[in-house]
């Protein structure tokens, strides 16, 4: 169900133009190219799926509150299990994950120029591109640096999700007196980001 939603979503992204601003540099690992939140520059085929129940939480111990330690930790998951399939049936080139936790393992249909193997195209949320563990390949300037706070009461039970964590450092941010507009959001985990503009040409 979670592969059928994913490809839902980037279906009904094709029917939106293609900015320059939208274009990225993804991460690559042992062979394998990630996609979060965003997708190739490239036709493909879905081979497979993945999924991991892991969170984005932090475990220091016992009566110790938790922190929010962001989706790293779901992401090298989803990736380890996608090289361990690349070992064995050598039938993948990359994954797609939208929520950082389900994931679709896909082959590219075309043997393009290695100048398209890294290519993104980033998706919008709530009005921003979001390049998570990806390089916009535009000129850009960072207009703020954000976090939020990520400790946790230490019976909390909320289960947080990345559109929970991309509201609160959108909340952050636009919180902030006469800020400008930002066109995008650079983020790593989910717990901190730049807000970027990209320059004029």
């Amino acid at each position: 169900m979670k592969a059928i939603f994913i490809l839902a979503l980037l279906a009904i992204s094709l029917s939106i133009p293609v900015q320059e601003e939208n274009w990225g540099l993804i991460r690559r690992e042992l062979g394998i190219g990630l996609f979060v939140y965003g997708k190739p520059a490239r036709e493909f085929d879905t081979v497979c799926s993945f999924k991991t129940k892991k969170d984005f939480l932090s475990y220091p111990g016992p009566s110790t509150a938790q922190k929010i330690a962001g989706i790293n930790r779901s992401l090298d998951y989803l990736m380890q299990k996608a090289i361990k399939r690349l070992k064995k049936k050598k039938d993948i080139d990359a994954i797609i994950t939208i929520d950082a936790r389900n994931a679709i393992g896909i082959k590219y249909r075309d043997n393009v120029a290695d100048v398209f193997i890294n290519k993104s195209i980033a998706l919008t949320y709530k009005d921003y591109l979001i390049f998570v563990q990806n390089t916009p390949v535009n000129e850009f300037s960072v207009l703020k640096h954000i976090t939020f706070n990520t400790l946790l009461t230490i019976n909390s039970k909320i289960e947080y999700s990345f559109t929970n964590l991309l509201d609160s450092l959108i909340f952050n941010y636009e919180k902030i007196e006469k800020i400008e507009k930002a066109d995008a959001i650079i983020t790593e985990n989910g717990v901190e980001a730049d807000f970027i503009k990209f320059k004029l040409k």
